[in-house]
C-alpha cells in the first residue's frame, strides 16, 4: 500500500537526531547550572566586598579627629549621599539590563542572540556600574573619614577598571560588533561645547566685520583709548 501524506512528511526520528537531542539538551543544562553558580558567586563576592569595607572603616574610624563638628557632619553627609546616589545607579542599571545582562549571561549560552541595546540609565551613562556603582566605595571612605579606606577603594576600582578593559569589553566586541565608546551624556555634553563654540565663533566674525566697516568708513578716526601726545 502507498504511504499516506502524514507519513511522508513526518517521518520518524532515527538514532542520530535522538543523539543531537540529548546532547543539546546536555549542553543547555550545563550552561544553566554554570549560570547560576556564577550568579552565587558574585553576590557572595559582592557581599563580602561590601562588609569588608564596613569593618574597615568601623575599625578605622577613631584614628582621625576633625577640628570642627560642622566639618566632621559635612563629611559624614557628603559620603552617606555617595553610598545613596551609588545604589540608585546600581538598581537603574539592573532595571535596564535584568538579571541575565547584569549577571553577564552571554558569557554563559553560546547561543543566545541578544541584541545590544541602550536604554535606562544606559542611554546617558556607557558603563554606570563600573563608573556611578563605585561611587559606594569613596562614600564609605569619606563617612569613616579613612584615608586607608580611600586607597582600598582607589585600588578596587582600578582592578575593576582592568576587569572593563581586559575582559567585558573585548567580550563585547566579538559578541556584538561595534559597540559604543562614550555615552549619551557625555556626547551631549560635547554637542552642546561644540554649538557654544560655533555661537561664539560668528559673534567674533561679526564684531570683527563691524570694526573693519568702522574703520573704513571712518579711516581718520583714532580708538577712544589711543595714546594723545
Amino acid at each position: 500500500a502507498p504511504e499516506s501524506p502524514a507519513e511522508v512528511a513526518a517521518p520518524s526520528e532515527g538514532p542520530e537526531d535522538g543523539l543531537k537531542l540529548a546532547l543539546l539538551r546536555a549542553s543547555v543544562s550545563r550552561q544553566v547550572f554554570a549560570f547560576h553558580r556564577w550568579q552565587q558567586l558574585y553576590d557572595f563576592a559582592y557581599l563580602m566586598a561590601v562588609v569588608s569595607f564596613l569593618i574597615c572603616g568601623w575599625r578605622l574610624e577613631d584614628g582621625i579627629h576633625l577640628d570642627s563638628w560642622v566639618r566632621w557632619g559635612g563629611i559624614k553627609i557628603f559620603g552617606a549621599l555617595l553610598v545613596v546616589f551609588a545604589l540608585y545607579s546600581e538598581r537603574c542599571a539592573y532595571e535596564a539590563l535584568g538579571a541575565y545582562g547584569w549577571y553577564w549571561g552571554d558569557c554563559f549560552y553560546e547561543d543566545s542572540r541578544s541584541v545590544l541595546r541602550y536604554q535606562g540609565i544606559y542611554r546617558y551613562v556607557n558603563h554606570p556600574r563600573v563608573t556611578l556603582g563605585c561611587l559606594w566605595m569613596y562614600g564609605l571612605a569619606a563617612y569613616f573619614v579613612s584615608p586607608i579606606l580611600f586607597g582600598m577603594a582607589v585600588v578596587c576600582h582600578l582592578l575593576i577598571l582592568l576587569q572593563l578593559g581586559l575582559v567585558e569589553r573585548p567580550h563585547m566586541r566579538r559578541k556584538y560588533g561595534r559597540t559604543r565608546d562614550v555615552g549619551g551624556l557625555y556626547l551631549g555634553m560635547r554637542q552642546g561645547l561644540q554649538a557654544a563654540k560655533g555661537w561664539v565663533d560668528r559673534v567674533s566674525d561679526k564684531a570683527k566685520e563691524a570694526i573693519a566697516r568702522h574703520q573704513a568708513d571712518h579711516p581718520h578716526a583714532r580708538p577712544a583709548c589711543a595714546h594723545r601726545e
